[in-house]
């Protein structure tokens, strides 16, 4: 008897015949009842079954192409202590995990909406993220006093529009750094896309301090020009600072006019890829 891939099995029984115990391999995270029980006569080759639970509760039956019972919610328990070790797994490498290693072959929406299912479940839905942000903030408020936070939303909407926040430690962390500031902007691969803004300092042990990040649709001159005036309310004051970008159009027009006194470096990485291309 061929039994499916998703069958964990144990031996035993007397000298002259073998007991096989098989119960399925999602038993425990999804109450399946299937299992089997047979025993085997090697001296007559006879295989007989004892007991067989045909019904699967998992979302598995049995190994065909394409099984249209192999759906989100089987993805979703078999790859969730994965995806808790490694959150930007893809449903690219779902469906390459389910063929390779059980033999199943899913559609790439099968694969999407297991992955956003265990993200959801255990980093939190997208959606509700934003909706925490005031509450979030607040929290931060009172166990972080003195922190800076510009949480900004359509008055009419009351959809999300940008945020920026500066911890009170980085703004009493960066007063023990040097006057010496790092600008970027990379893109957010969630569900709802958008920009992180940046900005970081350099410790006397020469290693990277965070200061100060924000949430913003794009990375555009209006995002950069708002940023750069949080920052200013902030650590605007005291030191004259040294600013190094990527020569971003927003920074170059909006740096003069709020930092006038600082000076503005480039990024040599940044350089050296714009005149290779």
């Amino acid at each position: 008897m061929e039994l499916p891939m998703w069958a964990n099995v144990s031996t035993r029984g007397p000298m002259n015949c073998v007991e096989f115990y098989a119960m399925c391999k999602f038993a425990v995270a999804t109450g399946c009842v299937w299992s089997v029980h047979a025993r085997a006569f090697p001296s007559s080759g006879v295989l007989c079954i004892k007991r067989f639970d045909s019904v699967h509760k998992c979302g598995a039956i049995v190994r065909t192409y394409r099984n249209p019972r192999t759906g989100s919610e089987l993805v979703s328990t078999v790859f969730v202590d994965w995806m808790r070790g490694q959150p930007l797994v893809r449903p690219t490498d779902v469906v390459f995990d389910l063929k390779n290693d059980y033999g199943l072959d899913i559609s790439y929406r099968v694969a999407w909406l297991g992955v956003e299912k265990v993200r959801g479940e255990v980093y939190g839905d997208h959606a509700m993220s934003f909706d925490q942000l005031r509450w979030y903030s607040e929290a931060v408020m009172e166990k972080n006093p003195n922190s800076y936070i510009c949480l900004e939303f359509d008055q009419k909407s009351e959809r999300f529009v940008r945020y920026f926040i500066l911890f009170r430690a980085c703004i009493d962390g960066f007063n023990h750094c040097r006057p010496f500031l790092f600008l970027d902007g990379t893109f957010l691969k969630g569900r709802f896309k958008g920009n992180l803004l940046a900005v970081t300092a350099k410790d006397d042990n020469q290693g990277l301090f965070p200061v100060a990040f924000a949430i913003v649709d794009s990375e555009n001159s209006s995002n950069w020009e708002w940023f750069l005036q949080n920052l200013k309310d902030v650590v605007g004051g005291g030191r004259t600072l040294t600013f190094i970008s990527d020569r971003h159009v927003g920074l170059l027009q909006s740096m003069p006019n709020i930092f006038p006194s600082a000076h503005h470096g480039y990024c040599l990485f940044h350089l050296q890829m714009n005149l290779r291309d």
